[in-house]
């Protein structure tokens, strides 16, 4: 779980991708309006993130996905 508001949403993009198509289609659905306290709150995240500290976190959040749908799955 990312330090981040509710509201707030961050855009995951790997490997290449065409700079004007995704620009057109992130101003599609920005606000001209930004709220100050969610783009704080993106910026926490996104440093949680950065380095080993934040591939430990991705990687311990996948497991714990793992083990959440195990447990579910499994016969009571």
């Amino acid at each position: 779980m990312l330090a981040a508001l509710s509201q707030a949403s961050l855009i995951h993009i790997k490997g290449s991708y065409d700079e004007e198509t995704f620009n057109e289609a992130f101003m599609m659905h920005t606000s001209t309006s930004p709220s100050y306290p969610i783009v704080a709150s993106i910026e926490t995240a996104a440093a949680m993130l950065r380095g080993n500290s934040g591939k430990r976190l991705i990687q311990r959040s996948i497991e714990r996905a793992l083990d959440f749908r195990k447990e579910v799955q499994r016969p009571a």
